[in-house]
């Protein structure tokens, strides 16, 4: 995602829309799919501060946006403080603990939203900085049907 873009909510409720329009297109073909915001090895976020919290918020557009409109089990939020306010945002009443994963010391949790079928019993697993091995993401994508779940 291109944060640089950003100058007001309006601009963010775009720069979600083109996210979750690429993401769909990767995923309808098959693909695993990231959006991501940080440049280079060093993570920083491309295009200067963009609080947590607006990240948060565009992260939890993008994936209300991908759940409509595709068959997704799960879902990865990741970097600290940007992922809990996407969960905040999200509108879920509760997350369930389905699976620890002591491999990666992460939890799978399911989004417990009734009323509201774009993210009830979506699967979320919250990434910070210090969680995950190299395999993470490859991990997520297997999720509780494969080795998680071992």
């Amino acid at each position: 995602m291109d944060v640089s873009r950003i100058q007001s909510d309006e601009d963010a409720k775009a720069v979600a829309r083109d996210a979750a329009l690429k993401a769909i297109e990767g995923l309808d073909r098959g693909r695993p799919t990231i959006i991501y915001t940080a440049r280079g090895e060093t993570g920083r976020v491309a295009g200067g501060d963009v609080p947590a919290e607006r990240l948060g918020a565009i992260y939890c557009d993008v994936a209300r946006a991908v759940r409509s409109a595709v068959s997704l089990p799960r879902i990865v939020f990741s970097g600290g403080d940007s992922s809990s306010y996407a969960v905040r945002t999200i509108g879920a009443e509760a997350l369930e603990i389905v699976v620890f994963d002591a491999v990666q010391n992460c939890h799978v949790c399911r989004l417990d939203a009734p009323g509201d079928a774009d993210v009830d019993d979506l699967e979320v697993m919250l990434k910070g900085g210090q969680i995950g091995a190299d395999d993470f993401f490859l991990r997520a994508k297997v999720g509780t049907s494969g080795y998680l779940a071992a």
